[in-house]
């Protein structure tokens, strides 16, 4: 009788330890996942390392460029429209002029480093044709030259708009050549795969 308690209790430990053993497995294969999907992406981003950074930061300084414009544009229209005072608009237009200066010199060295002819043609056209009107415009004078530099405004804010469009396409023009390169599909899958189970 004792004999088949101590085997009834022997059972009972062991279902128990299995239980226990359960939770700890589930949170190991969890772990797992994560660490397999993590090297995943990391091999992927890997495959493309200086050329997607130099798309990348292209996007950020063309975005840059357009905020630059749009807010100087915005502020020659407020004050073309009355809705400003010359001293506001002003003040506005030339915070704008040096970081603007500065954003096209740097999009033509990344364009250059990235031999991307057709965007540093872009860009040094267009910083070339800023430094000329890079002065700043007093609230004097704000009305007198009006005109002439809401064009010139209108004219730059074109120009980083074809900007943002050219380092978006070298953008999607990076992502793409590394997906379809040979390391890149095993890699792509792969994250794909893992992205696919996460949500089981």
């Amino acid at each position: 009788m004792d004999a088949l308690i101590g085997r009834i209790v022997t059972t009972s430990d062991h279902h128990l330890d299995g239980r226990r053993k359960e939770p700890e497995e589930l949170q190991y294969s969890l772990a797992q996942k994560q660490s397999d999907r993590h090297h995943s992406s990391a091999t992927f981003l890997s495959n493309m390392p200086i050329p997607f950074l130099l798309a990348l930061l292209a996007v950020i300084v063309a975005a840059a460029i357009v905020a630059l414009t749009l807010a100087q544009l915005v502020a020659i229209s407020d004050l073309e429209n009355d809705q400003v005072n010359a001293h506001d608009a002003t003040r506005t237009y030339n915070a704008a002029v040096l970081p603007l200066l500065v954003a096209e010199a740097l999009l033509v060295l990344v364009a250059l480093v990235d031999r991307n002819w057709l965007l540093a043609a872009v860009a040094a056209l267009s910083f070339a044709a800023s430094v000329p009107g890079s002065k700043e415009i007093d609230s004097v004078d704000a009305y007198r030259v009006l005109k002439t530099v809401k064009d010139r405004t209108v004219k730059k804010t074109a120009a980083a708009t074809l900007m943002m469009a050219i380092t978006l396409w070298v953008m999607v023009r990076v992502i793409v050549n590394g997906i379809i390169s040979s390391h890149g599909k095993a890699a792509a899958a792969a994250v794909l795969r893992e992205a696919a189970a996460s949500l089981h």
